[in-house]
């Protein structure tokens, strides 16, 4: 690859390959002049993906999808090694943004400091303090952003059933990760969506989220991608 900016996209659940190539194209309208890679999220059906995101993905696992992504970041970065500044814009969608979360928390802080992430319709939202800047929209009605509290508040519950997990040295503290997910939540920028729209709300192309996303990758293209401490 060569050194400048780059987009890199990753797909929410129950999306086939060619849904994720119409976003691929979707994304690059926005930025048509920069490179552009897209992390295809595999889907197994939508019950097994929704289960994926329960079981794992909230907490933490992302099997595959997040080696893909980190690998997508340490190309970029090895392309930009000359350019301490240039920073990557990441889209995400839904599952995606779960997928990116973990990976970010498996990187390096130099790597993570290279990312500037836009997440659309969020699973789980990604905190500004694990990337350079974090941008996460999601509408008033859509009931999947919601989801990563109601899976906190289940785990912190059923940690709460086994009172003998209290006195094993270093576990968390009761209703800690709960706790952790509403405060990462005052981070979700809510948007209305044009009750004219016959689009989903929680799709990635639904044109309440374009303005927001236009204006991210047009500040990001007037800077080259250079973003100066």
């Amino acid at each position: 690859g060569k050194a400048g900016p780059r987009v890199i996209g990753i797909n929410g659940i129950n999306n086939s390959y060619d849904e994720a190539l119409s976003n691929l194209e979707y994304s690059k309208s926005f930025a048509p002049t920069v490179d552009h890679e897209w992390v295809y999220n595999n889907s197994h059906g939508p019950v097994i993906d929704i289960a994926e995101v329960f079981a794992l993905n909230y907490n933490g696992i992302s099997p595959n999808t997040a080696n893909l992504l980190q690998e997508s970041v340490a190309r970029f970065d090895q392309d930009n090694r000359d350019f301490p500044n240039q920073k990557c814009l990441i889209k995400c969608h839904s599952q995606g943004a779960a997928h990116v979360r973990n990976a970010l928390e498996q990187m390096p802080e130099h790597l993570r400091q290279r990312m500037i992430v836009i997440a659309i319709a969020p699973a789980v939202v990604v905190p500004d303090d694990l990337c350079y800047k974090a941008y996460n929209y999601a509408c008033k009605s859509d009931i999947v952003p919601r989801g990563e509290v109601c899976a906190a508040a289940v785990k912190d519950f059923l940690s709460g059933l086994a009172p003998e997990m209290d006195q094993i040295p270093g576990m968390p503290e009761p209703w800690s990760r709960t706790k952790e997910v509403i405060e990462n939540r005052e981070q979700l920028i809510m948007l209305e969506p044009d009750p004219e729209c016959k689009e989903s709300v929680h799709s990635f192309r639904h044109p309440m989220y374009a303005t927001p996303v236009r204006d991210i990758t047009n500040d990001y293209l007037k800077k080259n991608g250079e973003y100066n401490e």
